[in-house]
């Protein structure tokens, strides 16, 4: 249970009561000259809203707006107030060292593996027409290609590149054409890494789970927990990370290697509650989904042990398993 007093208390929001379940702070929106106090928040909910203004949202939303941070990173703000176990001061404390590591300068993610020269991929035609924001861009350090020195990475040349980080260390990275459909992983072994991962603090919330970058970053567009196996095989490094999660949700492709996520995450069933979200029928990945697809599929659950006990999962698992 979080303390909403707590929060405000932390973030030197002053507030005035009005009544047994609510208070009346100064309207944060900076377009808002709020000489009055107009802001009313309900202590029970973490719901706010201004008469003033009429801005209006959540407890996370207060968190985002008075940190200056994103959603995920509010969330894990929050996350240290839900814990039990810990007292009133504790809390504060953990809230406390957060906001001071936020002014601390990012430490230098240093890996001896060679990695492409790249420059920021800033309003890029390629990311553009996928819906990659310069936000989203700038999370994932999204780049161009521009190698002069390797001969090794000519061929890249003008290709989008990922870096892909895990645990704060620089593993391998990822290069796709911008004209066509050819893609390539570093030579870097990548059987432990769920990319995002790290963003998924919430063990008790829904995981969905996807193939590729793109996929994760469009899914994410609907304010949900996802990270990508970056292929489609949940290997055996991958399995050990994922059993700490309660709920897990596979968004698989709709192709053969969406069969093969299926039937990998077999392994999790005694650890998880499993289900997969099917794309429509004519989408070949969620990366390829409006809006609107990318909201039903968060909504659309199916158990797994029924989609492994139908027939065309049957039809499937004889056909690439069943030696002849």
């Amino acid at each position: 249970m979080i303390n909403i007093k707590d929060i405000l208390d932390q973030l030197y929001i002053e507030y005035k009561s009005i009544s047994s379940t609510e208070v009346r702070a100064k309207c944060w929106n900076p377009n808002h000259v709020d000489a009055v106090p107009s802001l009313n928040i309900n202590l029970e909910t973490g719901i706010y809203h201004c008469f003033g203004c009429h801005i209006k949202g959540n407890i996370l939303t207060l968190v985002q707006d008075n940190l200056n941070i994103g959603h995920w990173e509010a969330r894990k703000v929050l996350s240290q107030f839900s814990k039990g176990g810990l007292t009133r001061e504790d809390k504060l404390q953990k809230l406390t060292e957060h906001i001071k590591e936020r002014q601390k300068p990012l430490p230098q993610r240093n890996s001896p593996i060679e990695i492409p020269k790249f420059v920021p991929a800033i309003n890029h035609p390629y990311l553009i027409n996928r819906n990659i924001t310069e936000e989203e861009r700038n999370k994932w350090n999204i780049g161009v290609v521009k190698e002069i020195s390797n001969p090794a990475f000519f061929g890249y040349n003008n290709w989008i590149i990922f870096p892909i980080y895990y645990k704060n260390i620089l593993r391998t990275y990822f290069v796709r054409s911008t004209k066509g459909s050819n893609k390539r992983f570093g030579k870097y072994k990548r059987d432990d890494i769920i990319f995002g991962l790290e963003d998924c603090i919430n063990y008790n919330e829904y995981l969905f789970l996807v193939e590729g970058i793109f996929d994760m970053i469009a899914l994410r567009k609907a304010q949900i927990q996802v990270a990508s196996l970056l292929s489609n095989r949940i290997l055996p490094k991958q399995i050990e990370q994922l059993k700490q999660y309660k709920n897990i949700v596979l968004v698989p492709d709709n192709d053969d290697g969406g069969m093969y996520i299926l039937n990998d995450a077999m392994a999790l069933l005694n650890y998880c509650n499993i289900s997969y979200s099917p794309i429509p029928n004519n989408k070949n990945d969620p990366g390829s989904c409006n809006l609107e697809e990318l909201i039903e599929i968060t909504l659309n659950h199916i158990p797994l042990v029924d989609k492994i006990v139908s027939k065309e999962f049957m039809l499937w698992y004889t056909t690439k398993f069943t030696r002849r």
